[in-house]
């Protein structure tokens, strides 16, 4: 039998009773209690077994004394033959819910940061243009086989190389400094380091990722941390801290706090963490939200949120990239960890970079007044959480169309992936991408 977690259900109060006979019935005063059962039966059968048990018991619930046997009025029966019926249709529902709810639920809430905020808008004749111009890139709705130039002795040992990559998947903010300094944007600076890191010997595990200093990663990254400024004084020099000198502190702290809470988990490194996590009862296929949102809660750097009056929108945008990766390099070789059945109920990565490529578009609008803002190089932004949450709306509604008008079967993920190829277009090389510095999520 299938494993369905926590069953939870709710007594009713004021069913009708008849101590003396049905003629004169009365009503339950107890106070509505919610009673916890953590079989390992379907739902169905659980329920099955309390409505036998009320029936052989001769008595309405638990709580009532074993000596009270009395008759089943009609009503009674009725009420637990509901209830019998409603578990029955969520017998095959594995708690906690994973489901479209969560997609439909961070599509609502990102439209109503819209329509508060009212400085972003989607525009929906830009949304036909990039049908239109879909139509002509076969690559837009692809999913490649992710490979890596080199050989791994174990699968463990790869799936640990791609999550230490997708772990520092981060610093675009840095880019103009990382070209500045090394000609290399940062998604090229993470995946040459990690290279480094792997060729060193280093087992990228726990122990490894709690013991690097920021010196380790400045020489392996090749990262130049200071640099030889001029002073007042002639023909004097001072060495003082570089444009990239945060990055690396942020890569350093990343590993060290993510090998901290790994060993306290008792995982012996993320790939362990992730196959642990990833594993599901036989017969069910793995479950990408399931994974992502273990990513988000165990770790700090995954965890990846923003709050508007109130409102607490969860992207984690990093969570979905790495689990996008994880996907398309071992669905094929590892089904029954990674080919996950609910790759369609995963929402967009909603970063910067990708509001920065739907406003080059014209498919995000920003009010002027506040376009300004949005264009300054800064740590940080209050409005942040609505341009991403305006980028999450726009990928939605260019899936709907894309799925309507093409009829094509795309997800938000190829459609994130798509629009990143735009990147690499010759005539979208002069994107302009929003810097942020003071983020772990993009």
């Amino acid at each position: 039998m299938k494993n369905v977690g926590t069953v939870r259900w709710r007594l009713p109060t004021g069913l009708p009773t008849a101590e003396s006979g049905l003629a004169q019935p009365t009503t339950l005063t107890r106070k509505p209690r919610t009673f916890t059962c953590r079989s390992r039966a379907p739902a169905a059968v659980v329920a099955a077994a309390a409505l036998l048990q009320v029936v052989a018991a001769r008595r309405l619930c638990p709580l009532c004394p074993r000596g009270s046997a009395r008759a089943i009025t009609m009503p009674e029966a009725l009420a637990a033959f509901r209830f019998f019926l409603f578990f029955l249709f969520f017998s095959n529902k594995k708690l906690p819910a994973i489901s479209k709810k969560h997609l439909e639920r961070m599509m609502h809430e990102c439209e109503e940061v819209l329509e508060r905020a009212k400085i972003v808008q989607v525009q929906p004749e830009a949304l036909d243009k990039v049908v239109e111009w879909a139509k002509t890139q076969p690559e837009f709705a692809y999913e490649p086989v992710q490979r890596l130039p080199f050989k791994f002795d174990s699968v463990e040992q790869e799936l640990n190389f791609v999550c230490t990559v997708g772990l520092l998947s981060f610093g675009s903010g840095f880019d103009p400094a990382l070209e500045r300094a090394v000609g290399k944007k940062h998604e090229d600076a993470v995946l040459f380091g990690v290279i480094a890191l792997f060729i060193s010997g280093n087992p990228l595990n726990a122990a490894s990722y709690t013991n690097i200093t920021q010196g380790d990663v400045a020489d392996l990254f090749k990262l130049p941390t200071h640099e030889e400024r001029d002073t007042p004084l002639p023909a004097v020099t001072q060495m003082q801290p570089s444009e990239l000198h945060g990055y690396v502190r942020q890569i350093a702290s990343t590993l060290q706090d993510t090998g901290k809470i790994l060993a306290g988990k008792g995982a012996v490194s993320l790939a362990d963490f992730v196959l642990k996590e990833a594993k599901c009862a036989q017969g069910e296929r793995p479950s990408a939200q399931r994974l992502a949102r273990a990513l988000a809660a165990a770790f700090p750097a995954f965890a990846d949120s923003m709050e508007f009056e109130g409102a607490k929108l969860e992207f984690n945008s990093k969570a979905l990239h790495l689990i996008d990766a994880l996907y398309l390099r071992f669905r094929g070789t590892d089904a029954e960890r990674f080919d996950f059945s609910d790759m369609d109920q995963l929402h967009c990565s909603a970063d910067m970079r990708l509001f920065s490529i739907l406003r080059k578009l014209q498919v995000i609008t920003v009010d002027e007044k506040i376009a300004e803002k949005a264009d300054e190089k800064q740590p940080s932004c209050a409005y942040d959480v609505v341009y991403r949450a305006a980028a999450l709306v726009a990928v939605e509604r260019l899936t709907a169309a894309l799925q309507e008008k093409l009829g094509w079967n795309v997800n938000a993920r190829k459609v994130d992936r798509g629009l990143r190829l735009l990147l690499q277009a010759d005539e979208h090389k002069d994107t302009h991408i929003v810097l942020r510095t003071q983020t772990q999520a993009y």
